[in-house]
């Protein structure tokens, strides 16, 4: 398939004698076509735990005049993204989101993608959000660490909230207190 448009200009020139050159010819291509974006991360409809990272991988491609990267952007849920950078999942609400690619080529052609992904919590991304929490110290107690692992185990879910709770802002921060409670309502709320 034809990228765009290929055009052919012909020309000679006439002295003041009336020498002529022979005619040449300048080929010329236009490009008409927006680039081609693939977002082959996150795929649309993909589920993902947010216990985990997401980095965006995309493809922009234009054969003619090339892409202009300095006019591609990566937004996820309207906020813009840095390229390549991991997005901590749990730092989304949690459900339906979207990551929309916009990319113009070098001859101002523009082109957008979209991929609407969700995010979901369960017992066992609350476990690796715990695991998270305490490599990074934001659970700053390896016993309570312990002790929130034992109540994922026996899927007490009540206990588990009650002592992130009470452990909030103080051996806990606040802020993974916030995840670790917001994904143990949820998994309450979507287990039945």
């Amino acid at each position: 398939m034809e990228r765009g448009a290929r055009y052919v200009v012909q020309f000679k020139s006439v002295d003041r004698a009336g020498n002529q050159e022979v005619s040449r010819s300048v080929y010329l291509n236009l490009d008409t076509r927006a680039p081609v974006i693939t977002i082959q991360t996150p795929g649309t409809g993909t589920t993902y735990a947010d216990s985990g990272d997401l980095i965006p991988q995309v493809q922009i491609t234009d054969a003619l005049s090339g892409v202009d990267d300095s006019r591609t952007t990566v937004r996820l849920d309207g906020r813009e993204q840095r390229p390549g950078a991991a997005i901590p999942l749990y730092t989304l609400e949690l459900g339906p989101h979207e990551l929309t690619v916009s990319a113009r080529d070098q001859a101002g052609n523009a082109a957008g993608v979209t991929s609407a992904f969700t995010t979901t919590a369960s017992v066992q991304s609350l476990k690796r959000l715990v695991a998270r929490f305490a490599g990074d110290k934001r659970i700053d107690q390896p016993g309570i660490a312990d002790g929130l692992q034992e109540k994922l185990d026996r899927n007490e879910l009540g206990a588990f909230m009650n002592e992130v709770r009470a452990q909030s802002g103080r051996h806990i921060s606040a802020e993974a207190a916030g995840y670790l409670l917001r994904d143990a309502e949820w998994s309450l709320n979507h287990s039945k």
